[in-house]
């Protein structure tokens, strides 16, 4: 990592946006969508969200919203979403319950 990449991810990763992130984990996944808890309350129909793996963000669009999870398309097909993953509101579009 260069002097350069390590002082963004340092800026990054001690902002004040990343002391809090609206997010759940993921609980089920099938061949196209998977389910993720603890967004629920944050999100509606069409957010962005992402699944946070090794670095990478899968991202991803909240296509329907139940009491106790939330359905979610992947952009593109992949692999790597695993169960009990982690996944977040996209911060552009956080919002309050309600």
């Amino acid at each position: 990592m260069t002097l350069d990449e390590l002082q963004a991810f340092s800026a990054a990763y001690f902002s004040d946006a990343s002391l809090l992130r609206r997010g759940g984990r993921v609980i089920s996944i099938s061949a196209h969508f998977y389910r993720a808890q603890g967004l629920e309350r944050h999100v509606r129909l069409g957010d962005t969200v992402y699944c946070e793996r090794a670095g990478i963000a899968e991202r991803g669009e909240v296509i329907q919203i139940d009491r106790n999870d939330v359905l979610i398309a992947p952009f593109k097909q992949t692999d790597s979403i695993r169960l009990d993953d982690l996944v977040f509101v996209e911060e552009a579009q956080a919002r309050q319950p309600g």
